[in-house]
């Protein structure tokens, strides 16, 4: 329940200025500690446990924020950086495009050439 309350008072605005809150990170790291070392009684128990892992983990997974929706850092870089350059390429294109006297692609003044001569 504190964990719950810590996201909402303080990490969700922590992971918005892509900074770590320690306070609930040692509420997370308690909550998975408790979920972990409790010992099951029956296999019903032993159900539920494991079911709870399951979510613990989960909830591990989603607390990245870098890489989202990534669960592998270097596929996240690599369309982020792929991603940036296909922007700054268009950003080029777009800027020569804005004056089509001059730049790469522009009007070229050859056929009013021929007309003088």
């Amino acid at each position: 329940m504190e964990y719950s309350r810590a996201v909402i008072r303080s990490e969700w605005q922590a992971l918005g200025k892509r900074e770590k809150d320690a306070t609930t990170e040692n509420y997370f790291i308690t909550l998975m500690t408790a979920v972990i070392r409790t010992a099951p009684g029956n296999p019903e128990e032993a159900t539920i446990q494991q079911r709870l892992i399951d979510i613990a983990r989960e909830a591990g997974e989603h607390r990245t924020v870098f890489v989202y929706p990534f669960h592998n850092p270097f596929a996240g870089a690599a369309c982020f950086v792929l991603v940036a350059t296909v922007l700054i390429l268009a950003n080029i294109v777009m800027t020569d495009f804005d004056n089509p006297f001059n730049g790469v692609y522009n009007v070229s003044s050859e056929p009013f050439s021929r007309l003088t001569q």
